[in-house]
């Protein structure tokens, strides 16, 4: 906690100190650089880390008078510490985060002044509202060139689908070695934008932008010097959302290069998974879909999640990847058996999407199939509590086939007919009496229902329907797979 009243200081520690964290304050006017950098060093010092700065330090005018009186010393005092602050803070976190390499957050507060000022307050309103945005990217590969466009240009013309008002190359800012991913080097591009074009008038709440970043590659270590970048969406004063061609869509005959294809945002009834949500499906690759990063993937989750999806992709055989054009991952070269299932996740996770089952007769190859002495899931003495179908050696130790249905046929309330189906399946090798086929899920948003806080589902049981719903919902606690003595729910 940084603040000029040391008194106050002393009172916020107390406020927080039922938190059971380590709190410290410092004196500090975030005015004046000097204390902000040597501030911000004791911090530092202190607490090892910043992983996150919450700049709030803020003075307004208070309306005493009128814009004509003002002085140039209470302006100043308003800017000094409710704009110079601000930038002096987080210019010293931000070099402090790029140097440790592990990224951070940055959060500044702004106000409703910055869209309405009231009258005697013209300096605070200035403050709380900029004239610009700055775009800010990394990437692990030097562009050549950096392309960067904004606002989007609809032509009259079926070739001219992605041309836009604003052309420009970011520049590049800085070139480190990676301390997060040792060996790689992260290349800081950043580009300005200060007006809306084609108005060619200053930026407002509320302005849509869309933007394409060009992936043109100066040295490729694998694969092509170029891809094309995903189109986003983003709104003044709001961020990026997820986007659809409004025009288009709600056309009753759209044509391609008379009908526009100009973005709009999304109904936010649509955004099944919140504002991880992805814009519509406008791809020539749309089975591709459950392979893309989330909406509001934070910037530092990029790379783990491009370095994930390659593990993902990987045989564990022979290191070959899924996709053609990929080298062969040499780490994870003969890493694969003696006993499996399949040689790599995207085998049964096809597309990062859920499996199916296989025509009668086929063997289950994307499925797990759980085994037991008993249905407690007692382990099998031969299989263990999993069936492995295949080996990198020898014969298998069991295989399961899907041999049929048996199908249950009725009629629900109101007359409508339904057929319901059972698989059967058959053993070869060794029989189990007991088991359960599970058929690969989807991948695709998993992380949403791990997003939601455990009390926020406990506060949703009702075991005994105490609110005469008609429904009586169950915590469903299990042991941990890696610590059978913790209980998760």
């Amino acid at each position: 906690i940084w603040g000029t009243n040391a008194s106050k200081n002393a009172q916020a520690l107390e406020a927080l100190a039922h938190t059971g964290r380590r709190l410290l304050a410092f004196q500090c006017d975030v005015a004046h650089e000097a204390q902000v950098e040597e501030v911000f060093a004791k911090s530092v010092a202190e607490m090892g880390k910043v992983d996150a700065c919450f700049a709030n330090a803020g003075v307004g005018g208070g309306g005493k008078k009128s814009f004509v009186e003002m002085t140039s010393e209470e302006w100043r005092r308003v800017m000094s510490v409710n704009l110079d602050g601000a930038f002096y803070t987080f210019r010293a976190a931000a070099r402090h985060m790029v140097e440790r390499g592990q990224g951070g957050r940055l959060i500044g507060t702004a106000s409703l002044a910055a869209i309405e000022g009231a009258a005697r307050n013209e300096h605070y309103g200035a403050t709380k509202g900029g004239n610009s945005i700055t775009f800010n990217f990394i990437t692990y590969a030097e562009l050549n060139p950096a392309e960067f466009r904004a606002f989007f240009f609809p032509q009259n013309s079926p070739t001219a689908l992605a041309t836009y008002h604003h052309n420009v190359q970011a520049t590049l800012v800085s070139t480190n070695a990676s301390v997060r991913f040792p060996g790689e080097t992260e290349f800081h591009y950043t580009t300005t934008i200060s007006s809306k074009v084609p108005e060619n008038r200053p930026l407002q709440i509320g302005d849509k932008m869309e933007l394409e970043i060009s992936q043109f590659i100066l040295a490729p270590r694998n694969g092509r010097n170029n891809y094309y970048g995903t189109t986003f969406l983003y709104i003044v004063g709001r961020g990026i959302v997820p986007w659809y061609a409004k025009e288009w869509e709600d056309a009753s005959s759209p044509v391609a290069g008379i009908t526009s294809f100009d973005s709009s945002i999304l109904p936010e009834d649509t955004w099944l998974g919140g504002q991880t949500a992805l814009p519509y499906q406008y791809s020539n690759e749309p089975e591709n879909r459950f392979k893309q990063m989330a909406g509001n993937i934070t910037p530092e989750n990029g790379q783990p999640f491009m370095l994930g999806r390659r593990i993902h992709h990987t045989d564990f055989l022979t290191g070959a990847h899924s996709e053609a054009g990929n080298p062969v991952f040499t780490n994870h070269v003969g890493k694969l058996g003696p006993k499996f299932v399949a040689q790599s996740c995207v085998a049964c996770h096809i597309n990062n999407g859920r499996s199916l089952l296989p025509s009668p007769g086929s063997s289950l190859t994307m499925a797990v199939v759980k085994v037991g002495t008993s249905a407690a899931g007692d382990p099998h003495p031969v299989l263990g509590e999993q069936l492995h179908p295949r080996s990198t050696t020898g014969t298998p130790e069991a295989g399961v086939t899907l041999s049929g249905f048996t199908y249950t046929n009725g009629t629900y309330g109101d007359g409508t007919p339904y057929s319901l189906r059972k698989p059967q399946y058959q053993f070869s090798g060794v029989t189990p009496s007991f088991y359960s086929v599970r058929l690969a899920p989807a991948l695709v948003g998993m992380g949403l229902l791990e997003a939601i806080p455990e009390s926020s589902i406990l506060a949703l049981a009702d075991p005994l329907d105490a609110n005469g719903d008609g429904i009586s919902g169950r915590a469903h606690y299990v042991p941990d797979p890696t610590n059978p003595s913790a209980i998760r729910l």
